[in-house]
């Protein structure tokens, strides 16, 4: 989108995983959750930019066991940097998603950011958040192996050889990007934010409890909460209907966001 006059931008920072631009993944293909909330937020006249972490999408060009978390987080200083650089735009938004949520707040304390927005972003730290999805999902034996593998990471330590039940989350060659990224807490990370920050989730999200959201917000009061009804992980309202609705109500919000914050004025 062009806007005819400087206006805000919003750089949407994708989720966990191999998750691209688009908001897809192996684990949830098609769902298009973050183009679709790029297509409304136009819809609203704020200008979006989307890109493919590295090693996922179309940016194939690092190798798995090269990626750090804060490689992640210095690519989006980089594009808030460019995009300030824009005299298309007057203001720069980062709105991440899932995992992209605590990419945006750490970019947002290392750059010229205008604000900050949190979509379904967890408040615990990525490995207790691995704790509560993995327990009571694994036999015994695999359970107390799980949790020397990630007491272990915690600590900077990689694990060699998982075993192979354990070898999608654990292989060897993501183990340096799992190191670097346990060491954030979410909670710690919202309170040294000075940018305004918005906090959106859906009350149908599976995948990251709404205690989340009100926790982020407990951190830091001055954030504000905002919750929508029915939406789920990939932004869809009521959950798994395949609705337009959930996306669109996270771009009214966004939108009013931006006309109520001082920052944008």
């Amino acid at each position: 989108m062009k806007p005819s006059s400087p206006g805000a931008v919003a750089l949407i920072v994708a989720g966990s995983g191999p998750t691209d631009r688009d908001g897809n993944s192996i684990y949830a293909p098609g769902n298009n959750s973050l183009r679709r909330l790029a297509q409304e937020l136009g819809k609203r006249g704020i200008a979006t930019v989307r890109y493919d972490k590295r090693a996922v999408g179309a940016s194939t060009q690092v190798a798995e066991d090269q990626l750090c978390f804060q490689t992640y987080v210095q690519d989006a200083v980089r594009w808030v940097e460019k995009l300030n650089n824009d005299s298309r735009f007057s203001n720069v938004l980062i709105v991440g998603h899932s995992e992209g949520a605590l990419i945006a707040l750490l970019a947002a304390q290392q750059s010229k950011a205008s604000a900050v927005v949190s979509i379904a972003g967890m408040s615990i730290s990525a490995q207790d958040h691995l704790r509560m999805q993995l327990k009571g999902k694994l036999p015994s034996e695999l359970a107390g192996v799980c949790e020397e593998i990630i007491a272990g990471l915690e600590r900077g330590r990689p694990f060699a050889d998982p075993p192979p039940a354990l070898q999608a989350i654990f292989r060897e060659s993501v183990q340096p990007y799992l190191i670097s990224w346990f060491k954030y807490r979410p909670t710690e990370v919202i309170q040294r934010t000075r940018q305004d920050v918005l906090i959106v989730h859906g009350s149908a999200d599976m995948q990251v409890p709404m205690e989340s959201a009100q926790q982020l917000k407990e951190a830091r009061p001055q954030s504000r909460l905002r919750y929508v009804e029915g939406m789920d992980h990939f932004l869809s309202a009521p959950a798994c209907s395949g609705s337009r609705s959930g996306a669109a109500a996270v771009a009214q919000e966004i939108s009013d966001f931006i006309k109520s914050s001082t920052t944008f004025r």
